[in-house]
């Protein structure tokens, strides 16, 4: 995820997948045709990562433009007017930072003197002189023409042009220029009221020059909510009409005219094979719904332009008569474009899965969707989807599809196909994020243990169960108490099978707990937790691990053991605790039948969490000829003795001044391997498998582990043994 205080500087940096996203937009700024000003925004709520999105764009424009012919390098122009917030300064800084950079010794005679009329701009405009309205700046141009020849005396130039004036003359050269400028704008919704509708008004009337391409980042809200004190109700159609390519899901919903319509949509598709667009389903989509859509040049122009940003986006993977339809629903009914996205499963239904679902329950979703829109979209919305997404007939009518269409539909990359459906929301839900959908049918199915274990399973295949645990105590208190007991028993059964968090904060089996954590302390009393955790452990049969971490968690918030110091300085509120400390006891006792159950059965001794169940065994009493019975086994395997290994061996991360991301360097704890087995054993054992060359299919973080086992051991050994402290909970920190 991007940092919002540190946003990343170049492509190479980019972590979240959105470097073809910038890429593309580079590349179509740089293709753009038009010689009027273009205003793209990149809108976005604080700490998105609009920064990181714009220096990627700008360096993609930088690296391709330097095979161009000077005359033709586009000119970045980097304002960011929160350096310049409460200084009244904005707009006469802004013609200074457009006049400096179009001085430049190496530029044309020509940009030079359009720098120079706009130094004479700069001096003309005063601060809080122009204040944004929806007809041309009548009045804020009479107020400035007075300043006019004041201005000019100062720079040396008797200039008799008013401000239009002046415009026109820096219009003029800009326009026969093959430079185009390329002006971002940051921070806009950092600054006060008034100095967001001076940037807007900037924009649109003063400095709308040909050849200009504006890339502003804001938080739209915070844009809309300055400027109502002056459009009174009308500041989204303001918006509107400055940004003409608005990168996020556009507010928009009304039809635009149709031959102007045709007419874009053929430049797209005239260089297409006639094999790759069916005309016929282009002609069913097409009076389905899709032109209903469009009622004015502004939707045309808005819709096409963010068609084309999706096309470039993702071209070679999508059928483009889908991704033109499917488009449209992003741009004018975007609440319905996020409830197809978060509701796959329903979208593309096939007859195969038509027994294996709940119709009814498929249908009120669709209903409740086509019913979220206004009258009028009301009217077509349910034969357009229909036609989009076939699967959605079989929900309302005995309608099949044999496994001869899933293949085309696969084929022909038709949004339909559950293969493809994600390619067309690729920029829409990160990958691996959990849908409000998902979060609320887990809340539906609470009091059913079946669907709750199945949907788990889903979202560890899914990759989105990290997101799950991330996301879903927010929403704990939805879920009715008599229904606690079924979801900790199964979060708690697959807990084994969550992936690793990466991350540097909390890992996966704190996570695990505070989502937990978050149910059982709805209940009110320490019975009830502790029936909950009781059964919990009794009824689960995927997971250790995950066990034996919650109950040692409890013994630190109880503070036995090695906790007690900490626990001494925490003052543990004791009627705060889950459990009391003769229930803990219990589960303690419980866990331990559970290992034991475990290692009776061959199946401890290749656990993936080996050494900290064995430390945590040991530190509730367990008899040394078990353990010894255990480690007797992982001696003689050699996938069980690296598994081993490597559970001994831990990341450290370190940032130096001026890192973005974390340097990772991997220690390893002799202290916890020697607990259990004699170094020297260990070391001849893994020189064995080095000389039989067993060691070769092992896994990169496992060749590690052996390495900093065969090259650290020596030196270990010579420590002297007040050196050697035991740390038992360092590999359990993990």
């Amino acid at each position: 995820m991007f940092n919002s205080d540190r946003p990343i500087k170049h492509l190479s940096e980019d972590e979240l997948n959105r470097q073809n996203f910038a890429m593309s937009i580079g590349e179509a700024i740089l293709k753009s045709q038009t010689k009027d000003s273009l205003v793209i925004g990149l809108l976005g709520k604080w700490g998105s990562g609009k920064t990181s999105l714009v220096n990627m764009i700008v360096e993609h424009i930088v690296n391709i433009s330097t095979s161009f012919e000077f005359e033709e390098q586009p000119i970045v122009i980097y304002f960011n007017p929160w350096n310049f917030s409460g200084q009244n300064q904005l707009i006469s800084q802004f013609f200074n930072k457009l006049s400096s950079t179009l001085e430049r010794p190496d530029y044309s005679k020509d940009l030079k003197k359009a720098g120079h009329l706009l130094k004479t701009i700069s001096k003309i405009a005063k601060p809080f002189t122009f204040v944004p309205t929806l007809s041309a700046a009548a009045s804020a141009c009479s107020e400035v023409a007075n300043s006019v020849a004041e201005a000019t005396e100062s720079a040396g130039e008797l200039y008799e042009n008013d401000l239009d004036g002046i415009k026109k003359d820096i219009s003029d050269i800009l326009e026969n220029q093959n430079m185009k400028m390329v002006i971002v704008i940051d921070d806009i919704d950092r600054l006060n009221n008034m100095e967001i509708r001076q940037i807007f008004q900037l924009v649109k009337t003063l400095a709308d020059f040909p050849n200009s391409i504006y890339l502003l980042t804001f938080d739209k809200k915070v844009v809309t909510d300055a400027l109502k004190k002056e459009q009174q109700g009308h500041e989204e159609e303001y918006l509107e009409k400055i940004v003409q390519v608005p990168l996020d899901i556009p507010l928009i919903s009304k039809i635009e005219v149709e031959i102007l319509l045709e007419g874009r949509l053929k430049k797209l598709i005239e260089d297409i094979p006639e094999n790759k667009f069916d005309r016929v389903y282009w002609g069913n989509i097409y009076q389905s719904g899709f032109k209903y859509f469009f009622e004015n040049i502004r939707d045309v122009t808005r819709y096409i332009n963010v068609l084309n940003f999706n096309y470039e986006l993702v071209k070679d993977e999508v059928n483009l008569v889908d991704l033109i339809a499917i488009s449209a629903v992003q741009v004018f009914i975007p609440e319905v474009y996020q409830k197809i996205r978060d509701n796959k499963e329903i979208f593309t239904l096939t007859s195969t899965k038509k027994g294996m679902v709940n119709l009814e329950e498929y249908q009120q979703v669709c209903n409740d969707i086509i019913n979220s829109v206004n009258e009028k979209n009301q009217k077509f919305l349910h034969n357009y989807l229909k036609i989009l997404f076939p699967g959605i007939s079989t929900i309302y009518e005995n309608v099949s599809y044999d496994r001869s269409f899933e293949r085309s539909w696969r084929i022909n990359r038709n949004i339909c196909s559950e293969d493809v459906f994600d390619v067309y929301f690729k920029f829409s839900l990160p990958n691996g994020e959990i849908s409000q959908r998902e979060i609320e049918s887990i809340i539906e199915y609470s009091n059913d243990t079946k669907k709750i274990f199945n949907k788990l399973l889903e979202l560890i295949e899914y990759g989105k169960i990290l997101s799950f645990l991330d996301r879903f105590p927010d929403h704990a208190n939805m879920i009715k108490k008599e229904n606690i007991g079924s979801i900790v028993s199964c979060i708690l059964d697959v807990g084994d099978l969550f992936p690793d968090d990466e991350s540097v904060f909390y890992g996966t089996p704190m996570k695990t707990h505070l989502l937990t954590n978050s149910l059982i302390k709805r209940c009110s009393t320490q019975d009830e937790r502790f029936t909950i955790l009781k059964d919990s452990i009794q009824d689960s049969t995927l997971s250790l691990y995950t066990l034996v971490w919650e109950v040692d968690f409890q013994d630190e918030l109880h503070g036995k053991y090695h906790y007690e110091k900490e626990s001494e300085q925490n003052l543990t509120v004791k009627q705060d605790l889950i459990v009391s400390s003769v229930q803990l006891d219990k589960l303690e006792r419980l866990v331990c039948d559970k290992i034991k159950d475990w290692a009776e059965k061959g199946n401890l001794e290749s656990h993936k969490k080996i050494v900290p169940i064995l430390q945590i065994w040991k530190q509730w009493g367990a008899d040394k000829t078990e353990i010894d019975s255990v480690i007797n086994e992982i001696i003689k395997h050699d996938s069980y003795l690296i598994n081993f290994i490597f559970n001994c061996v831990s990341p450290r991360h370190s940032w130096s001044v001026n890192d973005y991301v974390p340097k990772t360097t991997w220690d390893i704890s002799f202290e916890a391997i020697e607990e259990f087995i004699d170094l020297s054993l260990v070391e001849s054992r893994l020189k064995e498998m080095n000389t039989l060359d067993k060691l070769k299919n092992v896994t990169d973080k496992e060749e590690i582990a052996i390495k900093r086992f065969l090259d650290n051991v020596d030196q270990y050994k010579l420590q002297p043994k007040s050196y050697k402290v035991q740390k038992v909970n360092l590999i359990k920190s993990q």
